[in-house]
């Protein structure tokens, strides 16, 4: 590579950039005469004119932006406040929606899952048969209460479980309508109508017990036996203890003990060791139970009561939230419930029961607006 470049030697580039301009040398001539051609004729001057025209109006505008900037800031500057007033105005203006924000999640998995996708046909078929959307009700007792309001219910005596199947709906509340027939008020559904599928609880159990052995009577005297009135299962019906509800009488304790020994593991299990019944304190009692309820998805067409739609005050919705509020509403005694279903009248406790994590308690209070907290 020489150490010197002459100054007279150009490389490729720069002589094609040099003849390039050359070339266009003649159009900027040209361009030249008829631009100062035309400079003397009247067409000249309108050019002229419009140019001057624009040039004004753009002075003119510039004018107008600097002289409402200045107002601007003036204004900000005098009355402060004012302006902040505005500024947070159009801030819950325009924040508004951000209020009810909960009401624009929609926990749903379908909305997550591609329009007619495997994964979506397989979970609306699962829907179908199995609930995948399930509500529990905790039922406590008064021995889980401390200091002089303890006691000892226990979840298997008869009057609790009564309580906790008159929640449920069975053969003695589904005469009557509204709240008193129960959640479950139409066992053959599958939820089209009250919205539940399946209940699953410890009065469940004893209810299916106490009328398993009128239907085992019936089906025997239906297919087995080869004289009388199969149809109306006339022998069978000579058993007293043929409806699905808890056990009454003077020997209905007795019969739901025996229940619950024959149940093994389901209920009869110590401690907290079955899914249904808990002994929260160890003293031998059962204190708590559950109620498990399968519910549909769509509840759009069931019976139970609506409830305003937040996104729109003037329609109503059945959903989800609408059954909790039926739920609420019925173990709150909206309705005439039995003078001895104490139960179910919200039943509350001075002290802390052994089922309340006090460290928790706030925020159960605060989730739960209106409710107290040893409930």
């Amino acid at each position: 590579m020489p150490d010197s470049f002459d100054g007279d030697e150009l490389d490729d580039e720069a002589i094609f950039w040099q003849n390039f301009f050359n070339r266009l040398q003649p159009l900027r001539n040209s361009y030249s005469n008829v631009k100062n051609s035309l400079s003397s004729t009247f067409l000249g001057e309108i050019y002229d004119t419009l140019g001057q025209l624009y040039d004004d109006i753009s002075d003119a505008a510039r004018a107008i932006s600097t002289r409402i900037t200045e107002l601007t800031y003036s204004t900000i500057l005098r009355s402060p406040g004012s302006i902040i007033a505005v500024l947070l105005l159009l801030t819950v203006l325009i924040g508004k929606d951000a209020l009810d924000f909960e009401h624009q999640i929609n926990g749903d998995v379908e909305i997550y899952l591609p329009d007619g996708a495997d994964s979506t046909i397989l979970l609306e078929n699962v829907r179908e048969q199995w609930a995948t959307d399930i509500v529990i009700l905790y039922v406590q007792t008064n021995n889980a209460a401390s200091g002089s309001e303890k006691g000892s219910e226990n979840i298997t005596d008869a009057n609790i479980l009564s309580q906790i199947s008159w929640i449920e709906g069975d053969d003695n509340n589904i005469q009557l309508s509204g709240y008193q027939r129960g959640l479950d008020y139409d066992k053959s559904d599958r939820g089209t109508n009250d919205g539940v599928i399946w209940i699953l609880s410890p009065a469940q159990m004893i209810k299916e017990a106490n009328s398993s052995n009128y239907g085992f009577s019936c089906a025997a005297e239906k297919y087995g036996l080869p004289s009388g009135n199969q149809e109306d299962c006339t022998l069978a019906s000579l058993n007293p203890f043929e409806g699905y509800s808890i056990p009454q009488g003077d020997d209905a304790q007795e019969r739901i003990d025996r229940y619950v020994e024959n149940s093994g593991e389901l209920l009869n299990r110590p401690g907290c060791r079955s899914s249904l019944v808990c002994d929260t304190n160890g003293d031998g009692i059962w204190d708590t139970g559950v109620v498990v309820m399968g519910i549909i998805f769509d509840m759009s067409n069931t019976d139970i009561d609506e409830r305003p739609d937040p996104k729109n005050p003037q329609e109503e919705l059945r959903d989800h939230k609408a059954f909790m509020m039926y739920v609420e509403k019925l173990t709150r005694n909206d309705c005439n419930l039995p003078d001895n279903y104490d139960l179910l009248r919200c039943r509350t406790y001075e002290n802390p029961t052994s089922t309340m994590d006090v460290e928790r308690l706030d925020t159960i209070c605060r989730d739960l607006p209106g409710e107290l907290p040893y409930e």
